[in-house]
């Protein structure tokens, strides 16, 4: 009896019909092993080359029609039957010729990497050979196009993961065991497969995978990865690992070693920064960093195909620390990484309240998320500790945040402090300020005045190595380019940070350390808003001071207000000050009086005058530093209004403060003191609306001897409830309600298109979308 002969046509996984390959004559005696060693040994399938035919998987399959054109995946499949017995023999498989649609699926081990199928790296064929075109990109895009349109996708999948070596990736006991290479892949496996899916923990999930340790290779796990996000095989993988806290690697020690194997000599700047833990690194630390280094080489520089990862470390070793512990042959980049604008804080902040399906007008208009977003500085760090107390780490708490919502203006104080109290445990600001209080006091010093400064400055002359660059490079220090110098910079500290260091040194006090820094639960009286005037007009002149300025102009003194040029540039002399509260009407009822003892109100205090006094709410005398040249006294009025300002409101003020001076009876007291021969200053400090509109007419027509320091209090769409967009912008129902469905508006196009109605409203079309606007009120013209 002749034997029967078999044709089979093959396809490997993640092609299409049209790359199908024909297998003839196969005896049907044959066994699925000797089926495999075909397709090996024929060299039929080259991209399998480097696997063992009998580790081929083999599967049946049923094509039907509409999926002839398409690249096949074996979980595409319904009809499919995987050959798994080796002694099968084919003529039980194949009893009857296959038809049309029958074919044999050829699958890789998931053990063994998948290299780039050879037609990928190769030249184009003649059916996939594009057009003539101009540019080489050109070129490129026409050939990825017509490859994909025969299932040959050239472009990289992206994938990013994070092993936190401070939380979920902690190295342990059980890792002593392990090389870097499993060490690595355990996590990565962990992290993709059980991380947020299953409550069992890091440390659980590792004994009970380390007796199937050799299984868990950087590349096998990312083979697994691939087929779990259902990659095919020939596509580039791209992956972005994070290493965030990767000084916690140097701190690892097998528990047989020593103290003594403790790392004897390190870069030593002969300071300890904050969060600085060199004494613990090891020698077994440092090398574990280096072998983990040297096992994601290969997937770094693009050897292993088509895997490709970018390593991206972060945490607070020092710079010099972490070179020392770079391996050979390789080479660290340092990054200057930019903090994020409030606008991406909001964004990151709706990307979660979209998951706990909290819609954007429950939580947007309530100032204390504006205050507690914007007291992360838009330091990451900060941000995901802040997130993490209103959702949880693992999000937790996504059930609860309408609640959160809620009562946020109850719980703020609360929040902020939690997470102040986080960050100084994580970056040891605490610690470093009690060793080094003089230099964050000139830190402190330095970003309240905004003052512009080269990175080569040393703020504290105690401490001449840590200079700006040096601050920003290995501590919490930001900096910020000045627009006001080539190469200076500015120092910004986050609120946060700058709670946990007031707390340390108590640089600003009384009422003005709660208000600046974390206290917006209390509802606050008008009386308090002036006495926060009186003391910030204290703080900033004794900060000028203690940065060694014996002199300023008003426009240094009141940075940012908007006044003449010869007024912002009257030089005065500036003398330590002090904050008093006067028993009387200053002025109107004589002589300064503070309790029961009379004052000079020239002896470098500034006054917080009583209630219903004519002239100014807080009052300042200064000299003048030229010798020719007025002395001042500066009336400052806080007025809380709810309609625009205009020129003849800041006259009307300022005429009232020059009659009350020109009222004292001669010879008296205050005169004989000289106070008519002071020139009177009016400075105008309000949170009355200003729209651009309104700035245009003001800014030309401020009267001279007068400063207005205000707050851009607009219209603001995203901070508006419901209340305010009725009442305010008189809004009808089905406008209010449109605006707070649509939150957040990035721009006035962003409005009109998404609440068409708001296109006949007379709008400020530069004005109104905190937090995604890049506007700032102080780089506004004075008036010249």
């Amino acid at each position: 009896m002749t034997e029967k002969n078999l044709t089979l046509f093959c396809i490997v996984e993640g092609e299409s019909v049209s790359h199908a390959f024909q297998l003839k004559n196969i005896a049907s005696s044959d066994d699925v092993d000797d089926l495999k060693h075909l397709i090996v040994d024929g060299n039929q399938a080259p991209a399998f080359r480097d696997v063992a035919a009998k580790d081929l998987i083999l599967w049946r399959i049923s094509i039907p029609d509409n999926k002839q054109g398409s690249a096949i995946t074996i979980d595409a499949l319904d009809d499919k039957t995987e050959l798994n017995d080796p002694r099968a023999r084919l003529s039980k498989l194949f009893p009857e010729s296959p038809d049309d649609h029958t074919y044999i699926l050829v699958q890789r081990p998931s053990s063994v990497n998948a290299p780039v199928p050879a037609r990928v790296v190769a030249a184009p064929s003649d059916d996939i050979r594009p057009s003539p075109v101009s540019g080489i990109m050109d070129v490129i895009n026409q050939i990825q196009e017509k490859a994909k349109a025969k299932g040959v996708d050239y472009s990289p999948h992206y994938h990013y993961m994070l092993l936190d070596f401070g939380i979920d990736a902690k190295l342990g006991p059980i890792d002593t065991r392990l090389d870097a290479d499993t060490v690595l892949g355990l996590r990565l496996a962990y992290t993709h497969f059980f991380q947020d899916r299953y409550d069992e923990g890091f440390l659980d999930f590792c004994y009970r995978a380390v007796d199937y340790r050799g299984l868990f290779t950087i590349s096998n796990v990312l083979i697994a990865i691939r087929q779990d996000l259902k990659q095919l095989a020939h596509r580039p993988f791209f992956l972005f690992l994070h290493i965030d806290e990767f000084q916690r690697i140097f701190d690892h020690r097998w528990e047989e070693t020593p103290k003594s194997h403790k790392l004897a000599s390190l870069p030593n700047t002969g300071f300890r920064l904050a969060g600085d833990t060199t004494e613990r690194h090891t020698n077994e630390g440092f090398r574990l960093f280096q072998d983990m280094m040297r096992s994601l080489g290969p997937f770094m520089s693009g050897v292993i195909k088509p895997h490709m990862i970018q390593t991206f470390l972060s945490g607070t070793a020092r710079q010099d620390v972490t070179l020392a512990a770079e391996p050979t042959s390789y080479s660290f980049k340092f990054l200057s990484c930019s903090t994020l604008s409030t606008g991406a804080c909001y964004d990151i902040m709706g990307h979660f309240t979209g998951l706990a399906k909290v819609p954007h007008h429950q939580w947007m208009p309530k100032m204390a998320f504006l205050h507690l977003l914007s007291a992360t500085g838009g330091l990451p760090r900060a941000l995901q500790l802040l997130l993490e107390e209103f959702f949880g780490r693992r999000l937790e708490k996504c059930n609860t945040f309408a609640d959160t919502a809620e009562d946020i203006n109850m719980n703020a104080d609360r929040i902020f402090n939690k997470v102040a109290s986080n960050l100084d445990d994580y970056y040891s600001i605490t610690a470093f300020v009690e060793t080094h209080r003089e230099l964050v006091r000139a830190l402190v010093r330095l970003c309240i005045l905004q003052q512009p400064s080269p990175r080569t400055l040393a703020p504290s002359d105690l401490f001449p190595a840590l200079t700006l660059h040096v601050l920003e490079r290995d501590t919490h220090t930001i900096l910020e380019d000045s627009n006001e110098g080539r190469g200076k910079v500015l120092v910004r500290i986050p609120f946060f940070f700058l709670h946990v260091y007031n707390t340390a040194v108590d640089a600003v006090w009384n009422r003005l350390g709660s208000a600046f820094l974390h206290d917006w639960v209390e509802d606050r009286e008008w009386g308090f808003f002036e006495r926060i005037i009186a003391e910030y007009e204290a703080l900033r002149t004794n900060l000028l001071i203690d940065d060694g300025r014996e002199e300023a102009t008003l426009g240094d003194i009141y940075q940012g207000a908007l006044g003449r040029a010869a007024t912002l540039g009257h030089t005065v002399k500036l003398k330590k000050l002090s904050v008093v509260t006067a028993a009387h009407r200053f002025l109107e009822s004589g002589g300064l009086t503070v309790g029961e003892q009379e004052q000079d109100w020239r002896s470098g205090v500034v006054i917080k005058n009583a209630d219903g006094a004519q002239f100014g709410d807080v009052c300042i005398y200064r000299e003048s530093a030229d010798g020719d040249g007025d002395n001042v006294l500066c009336a400052l009025q806080a007025i809380k209004l709810g309609c625009s300002l205009s020129a003849s409101l800041l006259a009307s003020e300022h005429r009232k403060n020059v009659d009350t001076i020109e009222k004292i009876p001669g010879n008296s007291l205050l005169d004989q003191q000289g106070i008519k021969r002071a020139r009177t200053i009016t400075i105008l400090i309000t949170t009355a609306d200003i729209t651009d509109h309104a700035f245009q007419q003001l800014n030309p027509s401020i009267p001279e001897n007068c400063l207005l320091i205000y707050r851009g209090n607009f219209n603001n769409w995203n901070f508006a409830n419901r209340e305010a967009l009725k009442k305010k912008h008189r809004l009808d129902d089905e406008e209010v309600e449109q605006i707070l469905e649509n939150m957040p508006y990035r721009s006035y196009d962003d409005l009109i298109q998404k609440v068409p109605l708001m296109r006949s409203k007379d709008l400020d079309k530069e004005m109104g979308f905190l937090p995604y606007q890049d506007f700032q009120l102080e780089k506004r013209r004075r008036v010249e």
